[in-house]
Parts: structure tokens; sequence; C-alpha cells
């Protein structure tokens, strides 16, 4: 995610709450509660804060709070502690930490 120049951006704060469809470029930071559906092209970073149920499409995604719904990511999914997620996880790469909770399935591809 590193070659990403592109500023980093706070969609959703800590506290705050949105229900419907988020599209975004870049590297994008999720604090509060999302639900609905997540598309775009960059960096999603669910911070430890957020709850979020949703269907995703992203290029990386990075998981450290709630997380519930189907996730498609084109390059990676890293989960970290102390991350959360039930649903379904498409992805030619995974990387879940120990300690992390999932309950699902996961399929290489996208």
């Amino acid at each position: 995610m590193s070659e990403n120049k592109e500023s980093l951006q706070v969609i959703l704060g800590e506290g705050a709450s949105f229900e419907g469809v988020l599209r975004f470029k870049g590297q994008v930071r999720l604090g509060g509660n999302l639900k609905g559906e997540i598309s775009g092209e960059g960096c999603l970073i669910i911070e430890s804060t957020a709850k979020v149920n949703a269907t995703i499409l992203t290029d990386h995604l990075i998981l450290l709070g709630e997380c519930k719904g189907k996730i498609k990511a084109r390059k990676s999914v890293v989960m970290e502690v102390p991350a959360h997620f039930s649903g379904d996880i498409s992805s030619p790469a995974l990387a879940i930490k120990e300690g992390v909770f999932f309950e699902g399935t996961s399929k290489k591809g996208i």
C-alpha cells in the first residue's frame, strides 16, 4: 500500500454513522459505523473503533474493527487484532493474524 501516493482520507470518524453507498479512490480510513456498500480503488482501512455491515469491493483491505458481510479484494486482505469478521471473502491474498475472530468462508481469487 506504500506505492499509493494519494493522501489519506478519513471518511467516517469514530462515533459517526452512515447508511448507504460509499465510493472512494486512494487510501481511506473508517472509524465509525457503516451499513451498506463500499466500493473503491486503493486501500480501505477499517479501524478498531469501526462497525461495518457491508458488501465491500476494493484493491486492498486492512481490517482491525468489526465487519460483517461480503468482501472482494482485487489484491489483498489483512486482518489484524482486534478484528472481528463474519462473512465471505474473495481475494488472491489473505492474511489473518493470531487472535483475530474469523467466521465464514474464504476463496482465492476475485
